[in-house]
């Protein structure tokens, strides 16, 4: 790894390019949206011990600021209510721009960003390229994952139903429901983040037409737990069929956001700073090249997290980093 603007260029097309083919991996020829999975609420699922994005709950300023970006989209769409064209993409980018800046707090706009890539990633990462021999779903990116799967935890505080919460939810309630599916959505919100957060352009094209599924079943199941190699191995080689180019390259999508004691596990941000956790760039993999890695045990957690300088210093790596 090195720091001329070719090999970063370099870097950041294999990533994004990466998270481009696993986002699509599950497209289909036209637009649909249905109401499918039950949204969470906190009171049945016991994994959730609070919310991440306390700001967005409890600032009203910042609140003011979300709700004023959702109203004015809403009225930008109304001359286009029933295609998807570049303008509409264009329009959720930008929204999604102005939503992050408006959430002050760092730390929360870490996980905002983070949490909308992991979000369409939990859902195309159940994908099985041999399901119709197993006669089992497919999976891919469907508009659907397990919000009760403890490997999903944390990510109903990007999709849930209350508007002041979950923008990214009411962002699509109000202006996107009738427009593109849940999937979609999910993709398109994802692919914004990453061209918003890149700090050289990047400029990714949205294919849309993903149909909805109304269940995963099979979903909590084929998620990767973080264990090591071996979960990528079966994960992403073996049933999604990518490389281990690919493979890695999805692994930098942690360059965004942060781990949770009270969801994961695995406190700390995969990158030195809260404020490079919201760059979408390649310091992930300079941080594990550069750092001396240990290993550190945590209670009522199976597998081990890796630390440097200190265990209060906020960084971690996980196994299957």
């Amino acid at each position: 790894v090195t720091s001329n603007k070719n090999t970063i260029k370099t870097t950041m097309k294999w990533l994004s390019n990466a998270l481009f083919f696993a986002l699509f991996i599950n497209g289909n020829a036209c637009p649909f949206s249905d109401s499918g999975n039950e949204v969470p609420c906190d009171k049945n699922h016991r994994h959730v011990r609070g919310r991440r994005l306390a700001s967005l709950s409890e600032d009203a300023a910042t609140r003011e600021r979300l709700a004023s970006i959702i109203a004015e989209q809403k009225r930008s769409l109304q001359a286009h209510p029933d295609c998807i064209t570049t303008e509409t993409y264009e329009n959720l980018r930008i929204s999604l721009d102005g939503m992050a800046s408006g959430i002050l707090d760092v730390g929360d706009r870490g996980h905002f960003l983070g949490g909308i890539v992991r979000l369409a990633a939990h859902d195309f990462m159940d994908f099985h390229k041999d399901a119709a021999e197993l006669s089992e779903e497919s999976g891919g990116s469907d508009g659907c994952v397990d919000f009760t799967s403890p490997a999903n935890a944390g990510l109903d505080d990007i999709w849930c139903d209350d508007d002041a919460a979950c923008p990214f939810k009411a962002l699509y309630d109000d202006v996107y429901v009738n427009i593109m599916s849940r999937a979609d959505f999910w993709v398109a919100g994802a692919t914004a983040v990453i061209e918003n957060a890149a700090p050289t352009p990047i400029n990714l094209p949205f294919l849309w037409g993903r149909k909805d599924a109304a269940s995963c079943t099979n979903s909590p199941g084929r998620l990767p737990e973080p264990s090591g190699c071996d979960a990528v191995e079966s994960a992403f080689i073996d049933r999604m069929g990518l490389s281990w180019t690919d493979a890695v390259a999805l692994m930098g999508a942690h360059t965004l956001g942060r781990g949770a004691s009270e969801f994961s596990g695995h406190p700390g941000s995969w990158v030195d700073t809260p404020e490079q956790s919201i760059v979408f760039d390649k310091r992930f993999y300079r941080e594990i090249l550069n750092r001396p890695w240990k290993p550190r045990t945590l209670q009522n957690v199976p597998d081990e997290d890796w630390v440097w300088g200190g265990r209060n210093r906020g960084v971690m790596m996980l196994n299957t980093d």
